[in-house]
């Protein structure tokens, strides 16, 4: 969820451009994926998954379930991968997530290639990066951070207003 806020924040806020760069694990950038691989997990069929995203963009159903207004969760997802992103992102995933499928954050660095970094990891279950491979996590991302802000005033400059 984090990266989903992220990203529209990104998208939608005046003060997006205060952001330098986005380091996101195991990010769910498209709710349909995720929806459609955890129904697959539970061993339901896949087009459960549509199927949901479908019935929350009806004012009926989304009603049904206690919501104020119909999610248009197709939409989000198409605009969070395909607009334009001018902020270094580093992605750092699990090639195996059963929860959050790697293809999608595979689509969504090519989407924006030169502009997202993604480090594929090989281990099990979702958000397991970190404890998988802690030496290669933190290199990958002081590796980035380093090239985000490759001089040293810079990186005081930007450690210093708690970046």
């Amino acid at each position: 969820m984090g990266a989903t806020m992220a990203l529209d924040t990104l998208r939608r806020s005046p003060w997006a451009g205060m952001i330098k760069g986005l380091v996101l694990v195991s990010p769910v950038l498209a709710w349909e994926d995720v929806l459609r691989a955890n129904a697959r997990r539970q061993r339901y069929p896949q087009f459960l998954g549509s199927l949901v995203t479908l019935l929350l963009a009806s004012k009926g159903f989304s009603q049904l379930v206690g919501l104020n207004t119909p999610l248009d969760i197709r939409n989000s997802d198409r605009a969070r991968i395909e607009s334009p992103l001018n902020t270094p992102t580093l992605i750092l995933h699990n090639r195996n997530d059963w929860s959050v499928p790697f293809k999608t954050s595979s689509r969504f660095a090519t989407t924006h290639k030169g502009m997202v970094e993604l480090i594929g990891f090989d281990c099990t279950g979702h958000t397991q990066e970190w404890n998988s491979d802690p030496v290669g996590w933190d290199l990958a991302v002081r590796r980035w951070y380093e090239n985000l802000f490759p001089t040293g005033r810079e990186r005081a400059t930007a450690e210093s207003q708690g970046i």
